[in-house]
């Protein structure tokens, strides 16, 4: 019979993609994860897990005491989940599904929420999407889920304009890489595929600040035409559907069929004009390795 995961494996887990708590024995971890320790030393190892997660996300001295608190609330609800199930013939990958989408990723969406009311986390990217969470596709495959990293590179690679190989062949000749030539095409192809999730060292040695990224992708207009003409052009050119424009843009779908056929008011064109300027610019490339990690 499958095991409903205790919220301390959770956590290691977490740690663990966050490259945090390396110094952590097996045995230790399988103690903690078991809770097979004195209430001292479990609570310290908490203390201690929690401490390496802040410091791997550069977290304030407040955002650690929120987060410390969330936890608690988590685990709470967790825990009391945890006692009252019972799996049955159920497989483990059936139990983590429905902890996934019924416990764990509502507390962190939740949590994500607040967090962000006085500052955004994903200054900069489009609003129409939560992209720190799971979603289904859009013109694609409406049925099939994106997770939040592919979702993340699939938004950087489009502003670059270029294909996986170019960008990751350009990566390597600014980094002077030799010796692991492709490495970092390997990683954008499992990232995009979701067959791993990165490490945070991992993220940060393929798009380190040194390298030159060009944005070919964004709108940037000039003062030489109409704005919102050079605004429906560019929607044009890249192909993108009212559908999935609205997760890009904060405009309804009826509406920005309106607009893309400039059936519309002045007031709407400045709207539109804004809103595809500050959504599809140039992100600032130093503040995306941030987001990548975030995701």
């Amino acid at each position: 019979m499958a095991a409903f995961p205790s919220f301390e494996s959770v956590l290691l887990q977490i740690a663990k993609v966050l490259g945090a708590n390396r110094e952590m024995s097996s045995k230790a971890k399988s103690k903690f994860k078991d809770s097979d320790m004195s209430i001292a030393h479990l609570s310290e190892t908490w203390i201690k897990i929690l401490d390496d997660i802040s410091d791997i996300l550069d977290l304030s001295e407040n955002a650690k005491k929120d987060l410390k608190s969330n936890i608690n609330v988590d685990y709470q609800r967790h825990k009391a989940i945890e006692l009252g199930v019972y799996s049955s013939k159920a497989t483990q990958q059936k139990i983590i599904w429905q902890y996934l989408a019924r416990v764990l990723i509502p507390a962190l969406a939740r949590h994500t929420v607040f967090w962000q009311i006085e500052s955004k986390m994903d200054e900069g990217m489009p609003s129409g999407i939560f992209w720190y969470l799971p979603t289904f596709g859009f013109e694609n495959d409406p049925n099939q889920l994106h997770l939040p990293v592919p979702q993340v590179l699939d938004w950087l690679i489009d502003l670059i304009q270029d294909s996986n190989t170019t960008i990751a062949n350009n990566i390597e000749d600014d980094l002077g890489i030799k010796n692991n030539f492709g490495t970092v095409l390997k990683n954008l192809y499992n990232w995009k595929k979701a067959k791993s999730t990165p490490e945070i060292s991992t993220i940060n040695n393929t798009f380190p600040n040194e390298v030159n990224i060009k944005f070919n992708g964004c709108f940037t207009p000039n003062k030489q035409s109409s704005q919102f003409d050079q605004a429906l052009s560019f929607i044009k050119k890249k192909g993108i559907l009212p559908s999935a424009l609205q997760h890009e843009i904060a405009i309804n779908e009826d509406d920005l069929k309106r607009i893309l056929n400039a059936d519309c008011s002045n007031e709407e064109q400045q709207d539109f004009i804004q809103k595809t300027r500050n959504t599809i610019s140039d992100p600032k490339y130093k503040n995306n390795t941030p987001k990548i990690i975030n995701s």
